[in-house]
């Protein structure tokens, strides 16, 4: 069960698909979109969309906030896992999967309730393929929301520092504009995705899931926030030196984050840390983990 869209973007419907996938050929996901574009999304991809209430033994959850839906959940004789990030695990789930290295409030203590949070459990495309950087590629990835219009001003001021840019709106059709200039390649499904993390000198991202895959990957990251939320992952990073953190999108110049970026292209040695603490962070096997927890659902040894 998990919604989608222009506005919100499409990261928890990418993160459901990650998960059927990573659980094989022997399981059969049915994926419950909780709106027209979440529906579309997936149906693009092949999966099988359902819309009724009849659900199966287990559900899995990903949405952004507690709502009617969850709830509807939780009153039918199925196990519930909910799967979270930002800190925002605090739901009524039977599991609850948070891959955050951040925790909004204290999680409250609910009976037989299982919980599985820390960067540990972030469900991320595990990236298999060597870096081999290149002096001077900035990749420039803020997803396909409210974020996208940001992305060609912040694409043009890296060209003229000097910069080459590949940059990506995420996976909406609707992401906005992309800009005028030639020079930037744009990239939109996921082999560009991977070749881009390969090849960049350094990314900038905002601080959801793409950080996380970011920093797995060995990638140094500056982060920009679009709330209070990410905000705080991405200032949770900058403490443990693994990331360098520039502040909330909308209130900070594209040229602040350009400075930032030719200072980080500049100095080598904390290129070198951001990578060694990244990688230290985040190890890129949270949808391993996450598959393992949700197989053990499906066939329980007891």
């Amino acid at each position: 069960m998990v919604d989608a869209g222009p506005q919100i973007g499409y990261g928890h419907a990418v993160r459901c698909l990650r998960v059927a996938a990573g659980l094989g050929p022997q399981v059969r996901p049915v994926f419950y979109p909780l709106s027209q574009p979440a529906g579309r999304f997936f149906a693009e991809r092949d999966a099988e969309v359902r819309c009724d209430t009849e659900f199966p033994p287990v559900m899995i959850s990903d949405l952004g906030a507690p709502n009617p839906f969850t709830d509807a959940v939780n009153r039918r004789d199925c196990r519930h896992i909910s799967i979270r990030d930002l800190g925002l695990a605090q739901c009524e789930a039977d599991v609850v999967i948070d891959g955050s290295i951040t925790t909004i409030d204290p999680y409250p203590t609910l009976p037989d309730q299982q919980m599985f949070v820390g960067p540990e459990y972030m469900v991320i495309e595990p990236r298999h393929c060597r870096r081999r950087p290149e002096d001077n590629i900035a990749f420039v990835t803020l997803g396909g929301g409210s974020s996208a219009d940001y992305t060609p001003v912040l694409a043009e001021g890296l060209l003229d520092a000097g910069f080459q840019v590949i940059a990506t709106r995420g996976f909406s059709p609707q992401a906005g504009p992309r800009s005028s200039s030639s020079k930037i390649q744009w990239v939109d499904d996921d082999s560009g995705i991977a070749e881009a993390t390969t090849r960049c000198s350094l990314a900038i991202t905002t601080s959801g899931v793409s950080l996380y895959e970011m920093l797995a990957a060995g990638v140094p990251t500056i982060a920009l926030s679009v709330d209070q939320y990410q905000l705080k992952t991405a200032e949770t990073f900058q403490d443990n030196a693994a990331v360098e953190s520039v502040g909330i999108m909308n209130d900070t110049d594209p040229q602040e984050v350009v400075a930032r970026a030719t200072r980080v292209s500049r100095e080598k040695s904390l290129t070198l840390r951001l990578i060694e603490q990244g990688r230290r962070l985040v190890d890129g096997k949270g949808l391993f983990r996450v598959t393992e927890i949700v197989r053990g659902e499906l066939c329980p040894t007891n």
